[in-house]
């Protein structure tokens, strides 16, 4: 088994960065939202799990920025 290793990056942001990220993943969530419905999952399994596991990533990210601006 091959070795897992994590790497972290920090970046901090002042509120007008967090706010414009935040506007940006919301525009991207919307966008995958949209393509998401208009997919059948059947006939592009592959094309749907990809963009449903985009929209996961995209909404964690989101969350992580959410709750780091909220301690501040």
């Amino acid at each position: 088994m091959a070795d897992s290793k994590t790497i972290t990056n920090t970046i901090t942001l002042n509120t007008v960065q967090t706010q414009a990220v935040l506007s940006a993943i919301n525009g991207a969530l919307e966008d995958y939202y949209n393509e998401i419905r208009h997919t059948d999952a059947e006939a592009n399994s592959e094309a749907y799990c990809s963009m449903m596991d985009t929209f996961e990533q995209l909404a964690g990210v989101k969350a992580l920025i959410e709750a780091q601006a909220a301690q501040h």
